[in-house]
């Protein structure tokens, strides 16, 4: 009995070892290929409103009072390229993703070494923020998050000001939180080389907020995303109710896998940081209960934090694996990749359900046979 778990030991570490090997064996190229792939067959895809209603594109450049009336990128972009048609429309935001990610992939690959840009690529590919890309196709959601990474990955002021400027062309509200909440977590940890940065994030986001907001309520008689989710009919109740319905698995579907790590990442502070960081978590998460969208809301605006806790964490592990030998490195990367494919990718959406990966697709493929 001891001999047979010996060897079922051994056959695990093999397997997992393969797993390591083949994954360091690839080119960066292909390694960025083959792992969004897997994670794109992993989480699916789905395309979502605006479908059909291109009257914020017709009336540009007077804004139309909507729920998103902030987020004026994409019909910027409609409009310049004449696009009046939801085929078109989710054709458009299909390119738009392919070529943001591969922009990732290209930034990480110049600021990182090999191995660390293919472990940050895996980061990204496994994480709820592909999830929710890959979820709302179609949805401001791509200029903010792009602005955001784009923000953190570059060094350039001209280069953080474009992405600054891209993040509040999609949702100016996010954002501004977003970077906020980096702000107060930077002045936690002290990090002091990041914290002009953070400054200069949260002044340009609250400006541009702020003036626009006003704008916008000149030309259409008020109304904004805030004012919408407190004070319309109903929407308080949906996300009081969706809460309710699925607490456990919304909370799960905000990290995913990265929960463990995070939580790894927070008992390593040191014992003064540990309340703040906590406290800046809880906020957001208790703020969500009123949000009718849930992961992507909840996603959107903890993103840079979530990096700024784990950044002790990820430098740790990237100093530790040059010290390892060759069989043990690719060991750990076996794990790691294992871990992060048998970890379900969950979102949690306005219907207060997790999406079906391939629901939306598989629906209108049926749709279109009738």
């Amino acid at each position: 009995m001891v001999i047979n778990s010996y060897l079922n030991i051994q056959h695990l570490k093999k397997f997992l070892a393969r797993i390591g090997r083949f994954s360091i064996g690839l080119s960066y190229f292909r390694f960025c290929v083959f792992f969004t792939t897997i994670f794109f067959m992993k989480a699916g895809f789905r395309g979502v409103q605006p479908w059909g209603d291109f009257s914020p594109v017709a009336s540009f450049p007077k804004p139309v009072k909507t729920f998103s009336s902030n987020s004026y990128g994409l019909i910027i972009i409609s409009k310049l390229l004449n696009i009046n048609e939801k085929t078109m429309f989710f054709a458009l935001n299909i390119v738009l993703l392919v070529v943001f990610v591969s922009s990732f992939y290209y930034l990480i690959y110049r600021k990182f070494q090999l191995i660390t840009a293919k472990l940050l690529v895996l980061v990204f590919v496994s994480s709820p923020l592909f999830v929710v890309m890959l979820g709302n196709i179609g949805r401001h959601d791509l200029l903010t998050i792009t602005g955001i990474i784009g923000f953190l990955l570059v060094n350039h002021k001209i280069g953080k000001i474009f992405f600054l400027t891209l993040g509040c062309l999609g949702s100016p509200e996010h954002i501004a939180v977003a970077f906020f909440l980096y702000y107060v977590g930077i002045k936690v940890y002290k990090f002091n080389k990041f914290e002009n940065d953070a400054k200069f994030a949260v002044f340009f986001c609250a400006a541009y907020t702020l003036l626009s907001s006003l704008w916008i309520a000149s030309q259409t008689g008020g109304g904004n995303r805030f004012t919408n989710i407190l004070f319309e009919t109903g929407f308080l109740k949906i996300a009081a109710r969706n809460f309710l319905n699925n607490f456990s698995l919304e909370w799960y579907s905000y990290f995913g896998f990265y929960w463990i790590t995070l939580t790894i990442a927070i008992v390593c502070l040191k014992s003064v940081n540990k309340f703040k960081v906590i406290t800046l978590m809880l906020v957001p998460l208790l703020f969500n209960i009123v949000m009718v969208d849930k992961t992507r809301d909840f996603v959107i605006a903890i993103l840079p934090l979530a990096i700024l806790i784990h950044k002790p964490l990820f430098d740790f592990v990237d100093a530790k694996l040059k010290s390892v030998n060759k069989v043990e490195f690719e060991s750990l990367v076996g794990v790691f990749v294992f871990l992060l494919l048998i970890f379900p990718s969950v979102e949690v959406t306005f219907e207060g359900r997790p999406r079906a990966p391939f629901e939306w697709p598989i629906t209108k493929f049926l749709e279109n046979l009738n």
